[in-house]
């Protein structure tokens, strides 16, 4: 049946088996996938206790080159949502401290 299908498809059917950490930047003139995907990404991981960052920008829509000066605040938010990201990265994939090491 074509509707179970694309209610097992959809994007909240899929963030609930996701159980992993991550970082949602989706633009907010998206005219291809509309933002409102990432939201409700987000509000499924969230209620899973799942460490998400959601920044829905004006900076970007879909694969555009738009100027990124023109919104000083939004890509402050960018910024912001690279670092969360970068935070999840580097903890998971750098090795303790030398004094940690020679602790255990």
């Amino acid at each position: 049946d074509d509707d179970r299908l694309l209610e097992r498809r959809s994007v909240t059917a899929v963030a609930a088996r996701i159980r992993v950490p991550g970082t949602l930047l989706h633009g907010s003139g998206d005219d291809v996938i509309p933002p409102e995907e990432s939201v409700a990404l987000n509000h499924v991981k969230e209620r899973q206790g799942v460490d998400d960052h959601l920044n829905v920008s004006p900076l970007i829509s879909h694969g555009d080159t738009q100027s990124f000066w023109r919104e000083r605040q939004s890509l402050i938010e960018v910024v912001r949502t690279f670092a969360h990201f970068f935070g999840h990265v580097t903890r998971r994939h750098t090795a303790p401290p030398p004094a940690v090491l020679q602790a255990a």
